[in-house]
This record gives structure tokens, sequence and C-alpha cells, in this order.
């Protein structure tokens, strides 16, 4: 399970009663998988995220007072603290992380490509442009830069917030 996407993992959950109950015995395991598939600093940065976003929906926002802290305690680590807390469903960790990965892909690809058709224009305008191929190396340069601009949780509220409430 701690080897797929988020979006197809929760998709699964949803979808089966017993991949549910696997999934809802081992939270934290699988999670600390998943996020873990695309390195250590994107890992930190999803964490980081997912933190907030549960911050904000807990509406506790003295968990947020001294963000400054809170971001060097969650970013410069090997160790991260837990994903899933004890008073949590963790399925809703599971959307809210596929929700996450979600935007941040879609914003990578939309992205890339805005930049490669202007560079195209630019380059050579009129002409046809080749086959847009983003290389994983680009993929994950991107996806790290979108992680960690701001707070990727605030910024994809901001975007679609009627798929947090």
């Amino acid at each position: 399970m701690g080897n797929l996407y988020p979006k197809t993992l929760y998709e699964l959950v949803d979808m089966d009663r017993r991949t549910r109950d696997l999934y809802r015995a081992y939270p934290e395991i699988v999670l600390r998988d998943v996020v873990s598939q695309e390195g250590l600093q994107i890992r930190n940065l999803t964490i980081a995220s997912l933190e907030i976003l549960q911050a904000i929906r807990r509406e506790a926002p003295h968990d947020l007072t001294h963000l400054d802290q809170f971001l060097s305690r969650a970013l410069d680590t090997e160790h991260p603290g837990t994903i899933v807390p004890h008073d949590t469903d963790p399925v809703a960790v599971l959307k809210d992380l596929q929700l996450l990965h979600t935007d941040v892909k879609g914003l990578v690809e939309e992205y890339s490509k805005v930049i490669y058709n202007r560079v195209c224009l630019f380059d050579n305008p009129g002409a046809v442009e080749a086959t847009f191929l983003l290389s994983s190396f680009e993929r994950h340069r991107i996806s790290r830069a979108c992680w960690s601009s701001g707070s990727t949780a605030y910024f994809s509220m901001s975007i679609r917030p009627s798929l947090y409430y």
C-alpha cells in the first residue's frame, strides 16, 4: 500500500472495505511510506503542509502561532513526527494528503506547460511546438519549489476551497 500514489491509495481505501480496515490498522506506516516516495526534502514539505492543513481544520490557531519555529522543527529533520494525530480519522488524513498531492501535481504540470509555451513562442514565433515532455528530474525540482513556496495548504485552499470544507 505504501508504494501507491496518494490518489490511488485514497480511491482504493474509499472503494474497498477490507483495504480500508487494513489501512486503518496501520495508517502511520502506510502514510510514511507514501510520502517518502519522492525523497527527504519533499517528504518534509508534504508532512509540514499536511500538519498546517490539519491545524486549520481543527481550528487550532495556537498550533500555528509560532510558524517559524514550527517550520524549522518540521522541515529541518530526518525523523519527522507523527503524520496521523491520535484524535484524527486516518481516512480524512489520507484524503487531505491526496488533495494536496493532486493540487501540487496539477500546478507542476500547468506551470511547466505555460513556461514551455512561452519559451517556444519566444524562441521561434509562429512555429509548431514540439511535443511537451517533462523529465523526472525537472518534475521533482518544480514539485519541490511548489511545495516550498509559501504554504501549499493555504495555496490549495485559496484555489479550491470547496474541496476542503
